[in-house]
């Protein structure tokens, strides 16, 4: 992970507001802001807020996050961190030949499991392989047989991996999104981001799945 800051939360010319960039206001203020940036109040709590109209999907759908209609404007330091963990890969490979006379065959059992550094993403195959060969005379017969079958979980996130992507816009978000933290769609099945439009949740992103057969 690259060094990221942690004083200063969503917004541009160090305003709070509802947008991807980070120079918004400076975070530990104590204060209660409202959709325009402006100081209206004193936390009680001590905790910057910000309206939780600022995440406007998420708090129509889960409005019970948010008591009081407002988000905490704070900094999450692992709302980036949170997206990966470590990817591992295990592949095994079994394979049997053999002959008599003439006669040749072999046999190949493998399987691969990979989890990737993608939340929810991983990829697994297996394959079977069979062939052989008889001469008969002076000619020769021979065939080869192969059946794999694969399952990839995976989305947008890992693909295309610029600064100018989902990826990118990823290691870019604000740090006061937790997006790890919170629901990644709504009870309808539809994705939250904290931008709609702009922006697709990453971990919901990452949910498509398919099979492969060859």
């Amino acid at each position: 992970m690259p060094e990221f800051q942690n004083k200063y939360g969503a917004g541009a010319n160090f305003r709070a507001q509802g947008s991807n960039g980070s120079w918004g206001a400076r975070f530990g203020k104590g204060v209660i802001y409202d959709a325009g940036g402006n100081v209206i109040g004193t936390s009680a709590s001590g905790i910057d807020s910000i309206p939780a109209t600022t995440w406007a999907t998420m708090f129509a759908s889960y409005p019970e996050l948010f008591p009081n209609g407002k988000a905490a404007y704070k900094a999450y330091p692992n709302n980036v961190k949170d997206l990966f963990t470590t990817g591992n890969l295990m592949e095994h490979s079994v394979g049997l030949n053999g002959g008599e006379g003439k006669s040749l065959f072999s046999v190949t059992l493998s399987h691969l499991d990979q989890s990737g550094y993608i939340t929810n993403s991983s990829y697994r195959k297996s394959n079977v392989s069979v062939g052989g060969q008889t001469s008969v005379g002076k000619l020769t017969i021979g065939g080869n047989v192969s059946y794999a079958r694969s399952k990839q979980v995976g989305g947008y996130i890992g693909q295309a991996q610029s600064f100018i992507s989902q990826w990118g816009r990823t290691y870019t978000m604000a740090r006061n999104w937790d997006i790890a933290g919170f629901p990644s769609e709504n009870r309808a099945g539809d994705q939250i981001g904290f931008n709609d439009g702009q922006y697709t949740n990453p971990v919901w992103g990452s949910l498509p799945q398919y099979d492969h057969h060859v």
